[in-house]
């Protein structure tokens, strides 16, 4: 584990010698900003701090000569406003003018107020100096007029540079007009500037800066420590941002129209004092980084020590432990794997591990296709269907059609030509089908010869089908494999704009219409909406007929068969009906076939034995009949029960009713398939005296050696004949044929269906000797037939059983 520990180890130590290097660099980069750029960049900051501060000390500078200058504006509107005044302007009266100046004077802190008339005639005056400073003061406010086209009333300073009594005077000049807009006299005032300077020394003293204000570019006053007055640097400051003057750094107003310029002023070394303080800011922010930076060395060094011990007792540990694992694994695989570095042995780990994982997707893969495909055809198959059907449902808008496809005749190929044949006629099929579907449709192999196939926004599928068939058959002949072209298809299809239901009710309805129509020589089928209604019919009768015998809904109706001549009885046939109060009156044409189905057809025969048999004891001990016989209409399943003849029997003898006035029917096509039970049913039967009939006989399936066989008593001929007898004469042939061959074979034979007496008439010239149909009666509850008996006069005409000879 030397090996790891070392790598572990010296990367923690690069690590943390990044880290040092970092911080060195990261101190060093900032002293040389400092060094290089901190000195421009700090006098920059003083110098801005320096202009903001003289910037707002000169507008509160500006304030307070603003306030100083107040009285003056309000006694010039004092003057303006006054209507007096404008009346002894306009009469020339110089001595009220006069001591209106004098008033003024001694209310106010005024210097000097003179008044003239329109001509510029000096009408009064009242002031502290001479003519001589008057006459000058005059001249100047003119001037000072004409530069600032002003016409309201402003205060404007004078100065004169030989005056030495005096300071700079305030002076502000006016004109007083009529209503009529004419000069009616100008008014002159004049303050001496000490009041203002009081206020801009003590706004100075607060804001602690200096102030000097400049006329015609020479100063005139100001609160100044450097320099004194006496020795002015030159040259003067400029207006505008901040200018350097002597030691003194000054922001100064713009020069006003009387050449006046305020200036706020402060020494240079208070913006040293400022830079000073900068970089004060920047050596503690020096500081603090060097102890930031040691700080965070020393959490690093912490941290990779912890590291370190961590890494060494919670991966270096259990790696030294599963070493030996990892070597025997990778050694199992490849033996060639001989190193002994852990990190080695950990990459080619993962490498295997990587490989595995990749061949475990790969069989993941291999048996999901396999889980959903079938193995011969490699089509889709039951449980993709399945996942199919539950993606539709998140789409239920989508209009699907379904195709049910089958192989008529699979059985028939396997048989001829093998499996191995068949599955290969299988698979030319499937890929045939995913060759000529389009992308809208999918397939599914459903096994033995069902393919379902389902079509999404298929316009026509009629048509579609009708052409993938097409297709399929021309692929098939084409194929060498000879198998493969004898495959007969049939398909059925539907589609949810006529069945509003889902996916797997489609796929019931399209295998109800398939199975329906499987011997038609049609291919294609579409379903309608009666192939479902009668396959819910049966549904019904199958759940109702279960609990028809329990509900007593069947009932024994009795039709007799009679001589053609004197129309007299010779038997009744005993007929199953069955009323049900969902389905109302349903023939046995329609529950027979379903019983058989279910196999309820065991349980409804013996009921009707039983029912039949006691309902003949029941005539026979209350004496309405004399030797009436019954015959039956049993099923081919029924017959091959074993136990049949002994049941019949036993229920026989236990209502003492001899077996010759029994006779069992059975369809000439159920005698096509009887089995050896069924024939050893009848032979038992036969030998205990009852007699057996061969039911619509002349449908066409029997032959003669079946009928030697069974050993049938009767021929009742199908109904076909006797309705067709009055108009075509073949069917008269034919009836006369059956009747010889009856005649030669020593059976008893019965028309069957005669429902008029022309056709009753035709069958006696035939020779005919029985009849059964609506002409003499129709099937009839118990108590009815019994009646019908007693009108025909009882005494039931049987012909007495003969022993057959060779013919």
């Amino acid at each position: 584990m030397k090996s790891l520990k070392g790598k572990i180890a010296a990367l923690l130590a690069t690590v943390f010698v990044v880290q040092v290097g970092m911080s060195w660099w990261l101190y060093q980069d900032y002293t040389r900003n400092i060094e290089t750029r901190g000195g421009p960049a700090i006098h920059q900051q003083g110098m801005a701090r320096a202009r903001d501060f003289l910037a707002r000390s000169l507008s509160s500078l500006q304030m307070a000569q603003s306030e100083a200058n107040r009285v003056l504006i309000q006694t010039a509107e004092l003057f303006t406003y006054s209507d007096n005044i404008l009346v002894l302007l306009r009469k020339g009266h110089t001595e009220p003018l006069q001591h209106l100046a004098e008033r003024m004077m001694a209310n106010t802190e005024l210097d000097a107020i003179l008044v003239r008339d329109g001509d510029g005639e000096l009408l009064a005056s009242a002031t502290n100096l001479n003519t001589r400073w008057l006459t000058r003061i005059a001249m100047r406010e003119a001037l000072l007029q004409r530069r600032s086209k002003e016409h309201h009333p402003r205060p404007f300073l004078v100065h004169f540079p030989e005056g030495k009594t005096h300071s700079p005077l305030w002076v502000t000049s006016f004109e007083v007009r009529d209503p009529f807009g004419d000069l009616a006299g100008q008014i002159l005032i004049a303050r001496d500037s000490h009041q203002d300077r009081r206020n801009l020394d003590h706004s100075a003293k607060l804001l602690g800066v200096e102030w000097a204000r400049f006329f015609d570019g020479q100063l005139i006053d100001g609160f100044l420590k450097h320099p004194p007055v006496a020795g002015l640097p030159t040259p003067l400051p400029e207006y505008g941002g901040l200018s350097t003057w002597g030691p003194l750094l000054a922001s100064c107003s713009q020069p006003s129209p009387d050449s006046l310029q305020l200036c706020a002023m402060m020494p240079r070394t208070r913006e040293q004092a400022w830079e000073n303080e900068i970089i004060a800011h920047f050596d503690q922010a020096r500081q603090l980084l060097v102890i930031y930076l040691i700080g965070d060395v020393a959490f690093f060094l912490v941290v990779v020590t912890i590291a370190y011990l961590i890494s060494r007792f919670y991966i270096i540990r259990p790696i030294r432990h599963n070493t030996a694992l990892l070597h025997r694994l990778l050694a199992h695989h490849k033996p060639q794997t001989q190193t002994t570095d852990e990190l080695a042995l950990l990459n080619q780990a993962v490498i295997h591990t990587r490989n595995l994982t990749r061949e475990r997707q790969a069989l993941a893969a291999h048996a999901e296709f396999e889980t959903y495909h079938d193995d011969i055809t490699r089509l889709p198959n039951r449980r993709a269907l399945n996942e199919f059907i539950a993606d539709l449902e998140d789409h239920p808008a989508v209009q699907l059609g379904v195709v049910f496809l089958r192989i008529r005749n699979f059985g028939r190929v396997h048989d001829q030509f093998g499996y191995r044949h068949a599955d290969q006629a299988l698979v030319e099929l499937a890929n045939s089908l995913v060759e000529n579907l389009a992308d809208n449709w999918y397939v599914f192999y459903l096994g033995h010869d069902r393919f379902l196939l389902v079509a999404i926004g298929e316009a026509d599928l009629g048509l579609a089908t009708h052409e993938l068939l097409v297709h399929l058959k021309h692929d098939l002949g084409r194929s060498p494999h000879r198998a493969s072209g004898f495959l007969d298809l049939i398909g059925a299809h539907v589609n949810n704009r006529d069945f509003d239901t889902d996916l797997p009710t489609l796929f019931q309805y399209a295998a109800i219409a398939l199975n329906q129509n499987f011997d038609s020589p049609d291919e294609v089928f579409a379903v309608n909406t009666e192939q479902i209604a009668t396959f819910h019919r049966q549904l019904l009768m199958e759940s109702y007929l279960a609990e028809a015998l329990n509900e007593d809904e069947l009932t024994l109706y009795y039709q007799p068969v009679c001589r053609s001549g004197d129309v007299t009885l010779c038997y009744f046939e005993v007929l199953l009906r069955w009323n049900n109060p969902v389905l109302g009156e349903v023939p046995p044409s329609s529950f027979i076939s379903v019983a058989e189905a279910n196999g309820l057809i065991g349980a409804i025969g013996q009921w009707t034995i039983r029912r039949a048999c006691a309902q003949l004891a029941r005539w026979d001990k209350q004496e309405q009949t004399c030797g009436v016989h019954l015959s039956l209409n049993i099923s081919p399943l029924q017959l091959g029960d074993p136990g049949l003849a002994e049941m019949i029997l036993e229920t026989l003898s236990a209502a003492s009713i001899a077996p010759q006035r029994l006779i069992l029917e059975i369809s000439e096509s159920a005698a096509l398939v009887l089995d050896n039970h069924a024939l050893d049913n009848l032979d038992q039967l036969r030998a205990a005296g009852i007699r057996l009939a061969i039911d619509d006989f002349g449908e066409g399936y029997s032959s003669l050696g079946q009928l030697m066989r069974l050993h049938a008593d009767t021929l009742k001929i199908d109904r076909q004949f006797v309705d067709a007898i009055a108009t075509d004469d073949t069917a008269q042939t034919v009836i006369r044929g059956f009747i010889e061959l009856a005649r030669h074979l020593r059976m008893d034979i019965v028309a069957e269906g005669v429902e008029n007496a022309h056709q009753l008439e035709l069958l006696r010239q035939a020779g005919c000797p029985a009849i059964q149909g609506y002409l003499v009666s129709r099937p009839v509850p118990a108590e009815t037939a019994i009646h019908w008996y007693r009108q025909a006069g009882g005494s039931p005409q049987q012909r007495p059983r003969q022993p057959r000879g060779d013919t």
